[in-house]
């Protein structure tokens, strides 16, 4: 998930077992959502073997949030100065719950039944519009004070004033039944700040995870993150989770929740939104059969997806590694599609990309198929001499770099492709999709062939 800034809460923490002794420490939550704790002083002896490193629950009362849980908590370290105690240690957790109504006694009792989080561009993936505006100049005159009382007015230099009205549209939510009794509910919310000299309108999409019964906080994040895979490869980039909560419920105040999540981005960084892979319109009308299917074949294509983000979340740094990753994404994706759609199996490499691209042989001009032909034994050799230095034909090749990126490229439209078939695209509805994603024209091969240049 991403974190806005890094933070700190000063606090005392206790084991539940044991509330009567408390030390004091410093929880610290990274722009990923890393928690962390530091301690003055130990809950217990330091552990000797990995089954006692392992704390299922920590509460404690810190500064700001008030009452917080770290759940599924690890020791890292234990440091002791050279005169004695008091002793330091670092503990790293999954989870941290923040501004807790109660102190839970373990672990299992940690449950909820609703969930709210947001995720990058989601406002523009749903094409939620929330405003408009309307501008006007007008000469300084006898409505001058009028004009200065009016929201969004603003004096130019040229002794006009700029009148602008904006209007706030109310979205109806978005609700799809799933299966096993979860509802989710895509919200556009609106707030209202006022103050002497300014007005503003915040818009805020996010989701909302509603269960029919109580279920682990374990649970929730398993969704969310199976959630944010599919939106990174719907939207064509990488977008993180933010501002996971549990919300207001009577007298319980908003829980915040921080951890780690598989999609994370290196550093917060504000990123534009350049255009969808598909847009939620595209999937409106099936949505719930699409998302029930997505969540039901997760692990069939986990590998795949994985593999990718991590490329391109640039946690590979070398291209060549990137490359190889992707090659073995598409591995995996092969073996999926003999469970999804019964293909039949095929050892080799080159047959399987061949099986993955051909897939999609009414789409590609006649005058291409020999250079993906091409396109897959350049593939094959180079993945087969990075590995085994077995193919020294592709040692050059191998060796530059426009090589392996046009190769890569190519490869990397299969991916995207092929995720749009899974979710459930015609052939003849991804030919649309190609008209407007001008990255994936299987018309041009994408840069290939490289002209040795």
């Amino acid at each position: 998930m991403k974190v806005s800034e890094k933070r700190e809460f000063v606090g005392e923490f206790y084991l539940p077992r044991n509330p009567g002794h408390k030390i004091p420490g410093t929880l610290k939550i990274g722009l990923n959502g890393e928690v962390r704790l530091e301690t003055f002083g130990n809950f217990e002896p330091f552990p000797k073997n990995e089954t006692q490193r392992y704390l299922s629950l920590i509460n404690g009362e810190v500064t700001d949030v008030g009452r917080v849980a770290l759940i599924d908590c690890c020791y890292r370290s234990e440091s002791v100065p050279l005169g004695g105690s008091p002793k330091k240690a670092i503990i790293d957790a999954r989870y941290a719950l923040c501004n807790l109504y109660v102190a839970y006694e373990n672990r299992e009792e940690i449950k909820f039944d609703t969930l709210h989080f947001s995720v990058e561009h989601l406002r523009k993936w749903f094409n939620f519009a929330g405003t408009n505006s309307q501008q006007r100049s007008t000469k300084h005159g006898s409505d001058m004070k009028e004009l200065l009382d009016i929201v969004g007015t603003t004096m130019t230099g040229d002794d006009r004033t700029e009148k602008f009205t904006i209007n706030n549209i109310p979205q109806k939510s978005i609700i799809e039944n799933l299966d096993d009794g979860i509802k989710l509910q895509f919200v556009l919310d609106a707030n209202l700040f006022r103050s002497v000299d300014e007005v503003k309108i915040t818009q805020n999409a996010f989701i909302k995870i509603t269960s029919d019964r109580p279920r682990p906080l374990s649970y929730f994040t398993d969704l969310v993150g199976k959630t944010n895979t599919f939106l990174c490869l719907a939207i064509g980039e990488i977008v993180c989770i933010k501002d996971v909560v549990v919300p207001k419920d009577g007298q319980h105040p908003t829980v915040q929740i921080y951890y780690q999540s598989f999609v994370r981005a290196e550093k917060y960084q504000e990123r534009n939104f350049s255009g969808a892979l598909c847009q939620f319109q595209d999937i409106e009308e099936n949505f719930p059969a699409i998302f029930n299917d997505w969540i039901k074949n997760y692990e069939l294509t986990r590998p795949t997806y994985s593999l990718y983000l991590s490329c391109r979340m640039e946690r590979v740094k070398s291209l060549e590694i990137a490359f190889l990753s992707l090659v073995q994404a598409l591995e995996n994706l092969h073996e999926a599609g003999r469970e999804l759609y019964g293909w039949p199996k095929n050892n080799g490499l080159e047959g399987k990309l061949k099986k993955l691209i051909f897939t999609f042989e009414d789409l590609i001009p006649r005058d291409q198929v020999d250079v993906w032909n091409e396109i897959t034994e350049n593939a094959v050799g180079v993945r087969n001499y990075l590995t085994h230095y077995n193919k020294p034909e592709f040692k050059e090749k191998s060796e530059n770099l426009s090589v392996i990126d046009a190769l890569y490229r190519n490869l990397e439209a299969m991916i995207q492709l092929h995720f749009l078939k899974q979710i459930g695209f015609s052939n003849q509805k991804i030919a649309s999709i190609l008209k407007r994603a001008h990255w994936l024209s299987l018309g041009t091969a994408l840069r290939w062939p490289y002209q040795g240049k």
